[in-house]
């Protein structure tokens, strides 16, 4: 798998995307253009937060056995390279999510990216034990 690729969480998202779009069904939409925009913008949200989340671990990761081998501590890629393509894919999906499925959308896109990369992310994971709710 692509170090970038793997920078994504692809494991992970999926079921994001896949909860995403049976809340959007569920909810009355169909197969149309709104159901592939939301498709891309939960992409790229998620990913950009994901991206993040390897970006902020990078020195954690590198000392625990299941994760050392991840793109950013075996040196695959930068850390600079790491945010820059975390913050573009966040700044495309969260921007996408208000222009394609409006303000109210688009706020959930937002609070969504706060809530895993910074609440989660920076803020509980290493501090309490609360971070299982995350």
């Amino acid at each position: 798998m692509s170090p970038y690729i793997s920078l994504l969480k692809p494991r992970v998202i999926w079921l994001l995307i896949l909860a995403s779009v049976a809340g959007y069904i569920y909810g009355g939409g169909g197969v149309d253009s709104r159901l592939f925009s939301l498709l891309a913008v939960a992409f790229l949200s998620t990913g950009g937060s994901a991206a993040f989340n390897h970006y902020w671990e990078r020195d954690i990761d590198a000392l625990m056995t299941r994760t050392f081998k991840r793109p950013l501590p075996s040196g695959l890629i930068t850390p600079n390279a790491a945010l820059a393509y975390s913050l573009a894919l966040s700044a495309a999906g969260i921007s996408l999510g208000f222009l394609l499925l409006g303000l109210l959308p688009g706020l959930f896109v937002l609070l969504g990216w706060f809530f895993y990369a910074v609440v989660y992310t920076i803020v509980l994971k290493r501090r309490t034990w609360l971070n299982i709710f995350g």
